[in-house]
């Protein structure tokens, strides 16, 4: 469609482009002492347009917050996605709890350790960890008290130990960010808020789609329905259905129209009914090309 706009100079295309384009909002929600402002922090930095402050009904994706356990006050009903923050101090426990909390709402869980996914190491915090790395086990540490609070406050014990054990073993001080990365689980989470937007982005896709119809029969212009039936538009609408349906845990593997029209049928939801139309005529158009 932006192609199609910027090729022809139709000024109508701009608004239902904003619109269809605009950034995907998050809401983070939790109780206090769950760590809610770190998730924003580190879901912020990581590119997503979160709400700050969240407003009671703001928000095109809702992400709860929880640590340690879900609690009946939480309003799991509500949320796209639960997040575990504080995972670290479950040690071994934490993957049966994400399994419990994903029972008991519903929804889709990830734990997260959002200090260590909004941490940032600078020089001093890096040559404090290879101090520690170079300190004899049962000795008090040699790093200055004040530069030991700052590295407290960034890793918290749990990322102290492991990135100093991490350079006792060898590790490039280059690798400690990917590291934390890694201990933090924050592409897990985003793998998993990108999944809970698809919803999102399919209804955008389909509110455009309807205003570009409204355009074409008002305006009887032959180009837009040609727009509407081309190629690149039903294959971009399969691929956002393909992502709903993915998102929902479904194994939809290859473009098979009978499979689709046949799920179409069944006792599903609208939205679902809405994807399964969408893949059949995508998998019919694939097999027009062939």
């Amino acid at each position: 469609m932006a192609a199609f706009a910027a090729r022809t100079g139709d000024a109508r295309l701009a608004p239902i482009l904003r619109r269809l384009t605009r950034p995907i909002t998050v809401r983070v929600t939790g109780r206090p002492g769950t760590g809610r402002a770190t998730v924003a922090a580190a879901l912020g930095g990581a590119g997503w347009t979160v709400l700050n402050p969240p407003g009671p009904d703001t928000g095109d994706v809702t992400v709860l917050v929880v640590a340690e356990t879900v609690k009946p006050e939480d309003p799991a009903s509500r949320a796209a996605l639960v997040v575990l923050n504080k995972m670290d101090l479950l040690g071994a426990a934490a993957p049966g709890q994400v399994g419990e909390i994903r029972r008991r709402t519903g929804r889709p869980t990830v734990p997260l350790n959002a200090l260590l996914a909004t941490a940032v190491l600078d020089d001093s915090l890096v040559g404090a960890l290879q101090v520690r790395a170079l300190d004899q086990p049962g000795r008090g540490s040699t790093v200055d008290a004040a530069l030991a609070d700052r590295l407290l406050a960034t890793l918290d014990r749990f990322g102290i130990v492991a990135l100093t054990h991490a350079l006792r073993a060898g590790a490039d001080p280059s690798a400690l960010p990917g590291l934390i990365r890694e201990l933090s689980g924050l592409d897990e989470v985003l793998t998993a808020l990108t999944a809970a937007a698809a919803p999102v982005r399919y209804g955008r896709i389909e509110t455009a789609l309807t205003e570009l119809r409204a355009l074409a029969v008002y305006s009887g212009d032959v180009a837009l329905w040609d727009l509407l039936a081309c190629d690149a538009v039903v294959l971009a609408v399969m691929s956002a259905a393909t992502d709903v349906l993915r998102a929902d845990g479904l194994p939809v593997g290859g473009a098979d129209a009978v499979r689709w029209s046949r799920y179409g049928r069944g006792p599903v939801n609208a939205l679902h009914r809405r994807c399964a139309h969408a893949l059949t005529r995508g998998a019919l158009r694939l097999a027009e090309r062939a």
